[in-house]
């Protein structure tokens, strides 16, 4: 076999580097919602439109506009999250990058912010990102939720004495 018959044209790198991609987008949107129970479909329109993720969620309130690298190098580019960071602005969110190099375990990057709001802190202007598993970035996006939704509708029951419930209700 010659070495011409060895070697990938750009385009079979480029389509193999595709393929890559949206099995990765697969697994992962899959992965989310047996984590968290909201489902993500694969949004096609994003490479043509500016500033949208790469997963659309079927829940309006999930926190968190993502960004998906699966990359065969070692290293974690910045560029991801310059990327990340513009759609997060579009899509009024959490900047987030699900990635995997070389094989190795899917993991997340955010901003720290968004952890200190998932545990009840106030967010500040802590530009640091943190990294996570995928259940760890699946705690924090069920958990900014369930806050979020808490104070738009809070509890209206403050316990036996509170006058939003009747003596009767409670006993």
């Amino acid at each position: 076999m010659s070495d011409r018959a060895n070697k990938r044209t750009p385009s079979a790198i480029g389509k193999a580097n595709r393929l890559r991609g949206m099995a990765f987008e697969r697994k992962v949107a899959a992965e989310l919602h047996a984590l968290t129970g909201v489902r993500f479909k694969r949004r096609l329109d994003q490479v043509r439109a500016r500033g949208l993720d790469d997963l659309e969620p079927d829940d309006p309130a999930w926190p968190l506009a993502m960004e998906l690298k699966s990359s065969t190098g070692r290293t974690f580019l910045g560029s991801w999250r310059l990327q990340a960071e513009a759609s997060a602005r579009t899509l009024g969110r959490f900047p987030c990058i699900i990635y995997r190099l070389s094989r190795g375990p899917i993991r997340a990057s955010l901003p720290i912010e968004a952890v200190i709001e998932a545990t009840g802190g106030s967010p500040g202007d802590c530009a640091e990102w943190c990294e996570l598993t995928l259940d760890g970035l699946a705690y924090v996006a069920r958990e900014l939720m369930a806050r979020r939704a808490l104070a738009a509708n809070p509890w209206p029951y403050d316990g036996p004495h509170s006058e939003s419930v009747s003596r009767e209700e409670t006993a």
